[in-house]
C-alpha cells in the first residue's frame, strides 16, 4: 500500500510541474483563455465566421500582415508582437 501512495505522490508532483509549465494566453485581454475563447479578437463575431481576426479591415485570406506591425507575415519573426521570436 505504501508503494502505491509513493507512486501516486510522485505522479502528482510530476503533473503539478507539467501544468506549471503549460501557459494559456489571453491575447485579447477579455479574461477568457484563447484555447477556449470563441472570439479571440474580441470584436463580437465568433471566430468560426470571422473573416478579419486582426480588425484591420482587410480579410485574413488576403491580409499579408496579420499582427499589423508593418512587417509582412512571411518574413515576420514575432507574429504576436511580444518581443520574442516565435
Amino acid at each position: 500500500m505504501s508503494k502505491i501512495i509513493k507512486v501516486l505522490a510522485v505522479l502528482t508532483i510530476i503533473c503539478i510541474q507539467i501544468s506549471a509549465v503549460a501557459v494559456d494566453y489571453d491575447m485579447d485581454n477579455d479574461g477568457i483563455w484563447d484555447n477556449i475563447d470563441n472570439d479571440m479578437d474580441n470584436d463580437g463575431v465568433w471566430d468560426n465566421i470571422d473573416n478579419d481576426m486582426d480588425n484591420d479591415g482587410v480579410w485574413d485570406n488576403i491580409d499579408n500582415d496579420m499582427d499589423n506591425d508593418g512587417i509582412w507575415d512571411n518574413i515576420d519573426n514575432d507574429m504576436d508582437n511580444d518581443g520574442i521570436w516565435d
